[in-house]
């Protein structure tokens, strides 16, 4: 087996270096003389090109996007619910994270966990942090405390889908997906300088510059910088963080485009906001509570924490003639991430002191990924088709040295932070993934208004573990196919229903019980809605209905885990973004859910609802901005977030509180030039999130003063 097992891995890896190399070759010009089609391709900023997706947003309305379908197609004729977060509805909330965009996003719950080194979300119950990520259309794969992260300032916009994705993008979350789209070269004149601070005090400056290398040069560059850095929220977590992304697109006509990109990030901080005991947050301890801004990591001095991020890509588009376009995406990441630091493990609080553990970490990844597809376009009779062809390869490398060991207790009304414990890092684990996906669509015009678009993709994919100071070591191969059926009408009203079926499949990289890797968790979600695109009143609206269940779910014993468990997922939703009037911009969302653990080792948890669960989340963030007269240009909104209850256990007998938090803002845009003042958190509102005896207070009061320029 082991034979095998290596010529598979060998295989994988030479065709990945090769798709590699032939990546940049697809975007040579072609001979032919024929017209560039009308086929637009998966993109991530605006262009005068017939290939790139421009970044078509009317206010907060968007009018199409490409993570539903790899292809950059008109939002309402998508049979699967997909939201659209814009820059201007980024810079109007002073959104900051990646997961902060997503507060007013129907089917999220978001920042499950409250820290500045991490995204967390969970999408329509499932956690979607590891698997759910990516990054302009190419997964942002993480594992452990290897943990990609992406500067909101970064970010054009962020596409979110939701439900099932293998069977466009492989393994991944069964709750849906994060696209943050990048600002990239895009042949434009850019001149922008970003300043913004917060009351800690912490502080940003930032500039994007782009612009052709000359009026004819078929070049164009674009460099985007950022430097932050200050204190937060918890007393002695300052933090630091430098950024570059340079780019380089070349254009010698309207059917021919590549783009060089890269970028790089640093981050020096002190840990922030730490997991806290049940008793002394959500439950009243005999002291009180545990104060909000208490630093818990041990001596501020030697507070460690150290990421180096690097990525750097490659993608190329060709028209080839009115019916063919062949696109293709290849992106290397690397991150190195050291952290030295105290935790709070206390299960058994019954005072004010803290029992504490400490935690070394030295860990690697790189991930190389390449996607490369082929676009057709043509007619069957009466049928017109937009089909795609591609291959996808990804490989993963994790490689971790990590430790426990005891620290000195804390005591919350005293805390002393000198330390002289220490540790060595004896823990090694070493993780491979190689995946290799093949992958067909074919969205077809059926006549009468009815659209179809159907989905395969077959993926093979080997995993190797090995814990290099036990020797324990687990490998597997397997196979998975992914399914997708979809059918939406569009009437002359804009109201459009949909139907959808989605069968997926998400590998497991953790370490098995019975020293075997662990089989994908698989599943299907069937899904019915109604989305409704209104030019005249600048609107886009989805309500859905879904059921997912996800089986072969993970189930911990000890260190390691066992496949034996089932959830399953019902929700209605709806999403609105409305820009009806100049000036009036709107963003409302509403969840009901209802999610619950179907089968489980530990049968007396079955039908409870699993963690990060709650029942309802509603959001609501209108924004008028006066077009004329002594105010033009000055505007206000305001926004309001609902929580309903979540549980800290699985047996159900931990209640976290529900919460609504209220967020407020008021810009001045003139000309060139603007100021906007962001208060998240209005009313200081104490709210909690976390599971079992590692509680974190959610982010309080916030008040953030950003001002742009252009030039």
């Amino acid at each position: 087996m082991s034979f095998w097992r290596e010529r598979f891995r060998l295989a994988i890896m030479v065709i990945g270096t090769l798709l590699c190399v032939v990546s940049p070759l697809m975007a040579e010009d072609s001979d032919t003389e024929s017209e560039a089609p009308t086929i637009i391709v998966e993109g991530e900023q605006e262009s005068n090109n017939g290939i790139t997706n421009p970044n078509d947003m009317d206010g907060y309305v968007p009018n199409e996007v490409s993570a539903g379908a790899k292809v950059a197609t008109p939002i309402e004729e998508i049979p699967q619910a997909i939201s659209v977060i814009g820059e201007e509805e980024l810079k109007d909330r002073g959104v900051q994270k990646i997961d902060e965009a997503l507060r007013y996003t129907a089917g999220v719950v978001t920042q499950t966990y409250t820290d500045t080194d991490s995204e967390w979300f969970y999408m329509r119950g499932f956690n979607a942090r590891e698997t759910g990520l990516y990054l302009d259309g190419l997964q942002m794969l993480s594992f452990g405390f290897a943990v990609p992260m992406i500067d909101s300032y970064l970010t054009e916009r962020i596409e979110v889908l939701k439900g099932p994705s293998s069977v466009l993008y492989g393994g991944s979350s069964p709750g849906g997906l994060v696209n943050s789209v990048s600002k990239r070269a895009n042949g434009q004149r850019i001149r922008k300088l970003d300043l913004g601070g917060t009351l800690d005090p912490n502080g940003y400056v930032a500039f994007d510059m782009g612009d052709t290398f000359g009026a004819d040069s078929p070049w164009s560059y674009r460099l985007v910088t950022k430097i932050k850095g200050g204190n937060t929220q918890v007393e002695y977590a300052y933090n630091f963080r430098g950024l570059v992304a340079p780019s380089l697109l070349y254009q010698p006509t309207d059917r021919t485009r590549v783009q060089l990109y890269g970028s790089y990030q640093y981050d020096n901080q002190n840990h922030g906001n730490g997991f806290f005991p049940y008793v002394g947050t959500v439950k009243k301890a005999s002291y009180g509570y545990i104060p909000r801004d208490l630093y818990t990591a041990g001596d501020p001095d030697e507070d460690l924490f150290l990421n180096n991020q690097v990525l750097t890509g490659i993608e190329g588009e060709q028209v080839l003639n009115d019916h063919l376009v062949l696109h293709s995406h290849t992106r290397f990441a690397y991150l190195h991430r050291q952290e030295k630091y105290d935790f709070v493990y206390d299960t058994d609080h019954t005072d004010n002191v803290l029992n504490r553990a400490r935690y070394n970490i030295d860990v690697f990844s790189l991930i190389l990924e390449s996607d490369n597809n082929a676009l057709f376009d043509f007619n069957t009779g009466s049928i017109s088709h937009q089909a795609m062809a591609g291959i996808n390869y990804q490989y993963y490398n994790h490689d971790a040295a990590q430790n426990y060991a005891a620290a000195d207790p804390l005591n919350v009304d005293n805390p002393v932070y000198t330390n002289n414990t220490d540790v060595e890092r004896v823990e090694k684990d070493l993780f491979y993934l190689n995946k290799l996906g093949f992958y067909l669509q074919d969205q077809m015009d059926l006549g009468y208004g009815f659209l179809t678009t159907v989905n395969g993709r077959y993926d093979l994919f080997g995993i190797d573990y090995e814990n290099r100071s036990t020797r324990d070591n687990a490998n597997t191969l397997d196979q998975a196919f992914s399914g997708k059926a979809g059918l939406i009408y569009q009437s002359k009203w804009g109201i459009n229903p949909y139907i959808s079926a989605n069968r997926f499949f998400n590998p497991q990289m953790v370490p098995a019980a019975d020293d075997e890797a662990l089989i994908p968790e698989t599943g299907e979600q069937y899904e019915a809605g109604l989305k409704y695109k209104s030019d005249i009143f600048n609107t886009f609206l989805t309500t859905s209905l879904y059921q997912i269940t996800k089986r072969d779910t993970l189930q911990k014993i000890g260190t390691k885990y066992v496949r034996n468990g089932e959830v399953r997922s019902r929700g209605w939703e709806v999403d609105a973004k409305v820009s009806p009037l100049m000036g009036l911009d709107l963003t409302a969302a509403l969840t009901l859910q209802d999610i619950v653990i179907v089968k489980d080792k530990d049968s007396s948890i079955e039908e409870n609802r699993p963690l990060f669960a709650p029942e309802v989340i509603a959001s609501l963030y209108p924004k008028y901005t006066f077009q004329s007269g002594t105010f033009k240009g000055v505007g206000f909104g305001g926004g309001i977030r609902y929580q309903s209850e979540t549980f800290a256990d699985t047996a159900n007998k931990l209640e976290i509180p529900g919460y609504t938090l209220y967020d407020a803002s008021l810009h001045y845009n003139r000309d060139n030039w603007g100021l906007n003042l962001s208060v998240t958190n209005l009313l200081d509102t104490t709210y909690y999130a976390g599971e079992g005896d590692y509680i974190f207070y959610g982010e309080g009061r916030r008040v953030l003063l950003q001002s742009h320029l252009s030039f």
